[in-house]
């Protein structure tokens, strides 16, 4: 099952915005009956995202413009199991 996460970019980054959906993420995990796994999942995908951020200089990839852009990103599972930034 593919997973996505929205991160909404009213703090005015990408990386900001997906710790703060982390966040919210684990508390909902520790309140809530996941039976499902969505959360499990989603939480697992933001947390890939932080670690791959956190090995490049994302200053300076393609991320940037999106920083710049208001309104939502996704955070998506790519086929290859990576994980991809999609705005619409």
């Amino acid at each position: 099952m593919s997973e996505r996460v929205a991160l909404s970019l009213d703090c005015g980054c990408i990386k900001t915005a997906a710790e703060m959906e982390y966040e919210k993420l684990m508390e909902r995990f520790f309140s809530e009956d996941d039976t499902e796994g969505r959360i499990d999942r989603q939480i697992e995908l933001i947390r890939q995202f932080l670690e791959d951020s956190n090995s490049v200089d994302i200053e300076n990839t393609a991320v940037v413009p999106v920083r710049e852009m208001a309104g939502t990103v996704f955070l998506e599972r790519s086929a290859d199991g990576s994980c991809r930034v999609s705005y619409e």
